[in-house]
């Protein structure tokens, strides 16, 4: 029976498991409901891995004709650092559906992220979406870390980070008096349809901060995609835009990248989105790294490609092609 790899992308949003053969071509790809353990509990994340895992082993072994051989399986566990034994863990949601107890690893998502976008062993990974952190790989393994502290204490330059310095932005013109610039109006848009008007039916600072602290913290991060696409008009956005880029280019600079190691780019703040528009703080932040650097930029692909590269039989992996193929293979069954 044909032999595959099982390479699983497991988040606090959606999960996706993937099931590849060894030539690097993708048999199934499922997507399923959170699994982060921090936030559903370590039963519910355990009970939605076994089950996306489960469909995407009955969807490759309709495909084969029967039940494929498992060679290897990966994970990529967001919130693996509240999980005391993570190996444990995997090995419960699915030792009752994996025959034979095939290799299986549990990894950070920095460690999927990296190996999303290069094949190389060691190298950096900086990831901008609603956190930021970065992290030098070192044989498939996350070996150090800089950021990823939430939102309170870091994730510096993330859409979190973006969504707060706007509203700063918003808030200080307003009490100066200074006419309001596209940003600003467009954030005021948005305060409208959250709170009630102040005396007299006006919009202004009390109301944006009414509006701040009536909602979940990392709401903030709304506000992002409006610095997003007003960077190229707007001088508030545009400085903002350019200030995300040094603090996510210091935050890898503490990492002391080494000469020719892969900097793998990933995150909705750095990634172009469906349309392959770069992002203002992704186009700044690429600028800035080749002016420090010598080091080749990668962007990161799909994690279910990281995940399932990681689960290749080491011998395997000195075909750098099979990475290809897995991405281009994860990429057409995206569309």
């Amino acid at each position: 029976m044909t032999a595959v790899i099982i390479g699983a992308d497991i988040g606090g949003t959606s999960s996706r498991v993937g099931v590849a053969n060894l030539t690097g071509r993708f048999l199934a790809v499922v997507t399923g409901g959170p699994a982060n353990p921090n936030a559903v509990g370590i039963d519910s994340a355990g009970a939605e891995i076994r089950r996306v895992t489960d469909a995407a082993l009955a969807a490759a072994g309709q495909g084969l004709g029967g039940t494929p051989t498992v060679a290897g399986v990966v994970i990529g566990l967001a919130g693996i650092t509240g999980v005391a034994d993570p190996e444990g863990f995997a090995r419960a949601a699915l030792d009752p559906i994996l025959a034979g107890r095939p290799p299986l690893e549990v990894v950070t998502d920095l460690a999927v992220a990296y190996a999303s976008g290069s094949p190389e062993p060691d190298g950096c990974v900086l990831i901008a979406g609603t956190g930021a952190m970065a992290g030098i790989i070192r044989s498939g393994v996350l070996d150090e870390r800089r950021d990823g502290w939430g939102w309170l204490l870091g994730d510096d330059g993330s859409g979190f980070w973006l969504g707060r310095e706007a509203v700063r932005a918003t808030l200080a013109d307003l009490e100066a008096g200074r006419e309001l610039g596209p940003l600003g109006d467009a954030i005021l848009d948005l305060v409208r349809t959250q709170v009630e008007p102040g005396p007299g039916g006006e919009y202004g600072a009390s109301e944006l901060i009414r509006s701040g602290y009536a909602r979940p913290p990392r709401e903030l991060s709304e506000y992002a995609t409006l610095v997003a696409e007003l960077a190229d008009v707007d001088p508030v956005a545009a400085r903002i835009a350019d200030r995300a880029a040094e603090v996510l280019a210091a935050t890898l600079g503490r990492l002391d990248p080494g000469p020719a190691l892969p900097i793998v780019l990933a995150g909705s703040v750095l990634q172009p989105g469906p349309a392959g528009r770069p992002t203002p703080v992704g186009s700044r932040l690429r600028a800035l790294l080749s002016e420090r650097y010598e080091n080749p930029l990668h962007e990161a692909g799909p994690g279910v490609v990281g995940a399932a590269w990681l689960a290749v039989p080491a011998a395997a992996r000195s075909d750098r092609d099979l990475h290809r193929r897995l991405l281009a293979s994860a990429r057409d069954r995206s569309g």
